[in-house]
């Protein structure tokens, strides 16, 4: 399976990360489409609290439901709601695990049948939008080295939100940015968890990440496999 990129969207279905392996990887789908409008498209389930937000964020959050549901069409999938948690993760459907992004002018969702892979996560982000002055907050002192000499902090950045969304839901922990930390092995990223989670530790083995830099935007793809 593959990316799935909607009409008006900025990004090439070429370009993007994908999940390899097709052995432990047996059906994947990811669609990406162009920020819009699309509340009038979102289920009951999904509109709990939803008034009180700013139209920014309605937009995004309605963009992601709504390319969840033509992956859920592209996977053989009944077409259903995509609930909240209280910490505000989707309640993906049985037999379900997916992840939502979006950035400025883009929004997508990764969508994969259990089996094979725990846990999925993905992050597209527009280049350019980690400045200077959050590295230290982000970054270990070895990233920002990594940076200094080139390395793209949006890059950097983009793959550490994709990591925290494949390890969360069976870590069940906070992780903080610089308690994760990407080096370059062999032209890949490659991350070592630096905090005291038992959980974490024992899952990092299992931790597959591809990430690339676009023209306009940094994606990054990761999962437990």
């Amino acid at each position: 399976m593959s990316w799935f990129v909607e009409t008006g969207c900025v990004l090439d279905a070429a370009d993007l990360p994908v999940l390899l392996d097709a052995q432990s990887v047996p059906k994947w789908v990811g669609v990406a489409g162009p920020m819009i409008d699309a509340r009038d498209a979102l289920m009951l389930e999904e509109t709990e609290g939803f008034s009180g937000w700013v139209i920014k964020r309605q937009k995004e959050f309605s963009s992601g439901r709504l390319y969840a549901r033509r992956a859920m069409a592209r996977l053989g999938v009944a077409v259903q709601a995509v609930r909240r948690e209280e910490n505000r993760a989707p309640v993906w459907p049985p037999g379900v695990i997916g992840s939502v992004t979006h950035c400025d002018d883009v929004a997508a969702v990764l969508m994969c049948k259990r089996g094979g892979v725990r846990a999925v996560g993905v992050d597209i982000e527009c280049r350019g939008r980690i400045q200077a002055e959050l590295y230290r907050g982000l970054f270990t002192p070895a990233e920002q080295e990594m940076v200094r000499s080139g390395l793209s902090a949006t890059l950097l950045f983009t793959a550490k939100e994709a990591i925290y969304k494949a390890l969360h839901p069976e870590a069940g922990v906070f992780i903080d940015f610089p308690e994760m930390e990407l080096a370059m092995r062999k032209g890949r990223l490659a991350a070592s968890y630096r905090g005291d989670h038992k959980v974490v530790h024992v899952l990092m083995p299992d931790l597959c990440i591809e990430a690339c830099l676009l023209r306009e935007h940094a994606a990054a793809v990761t999962w437990l496999a």
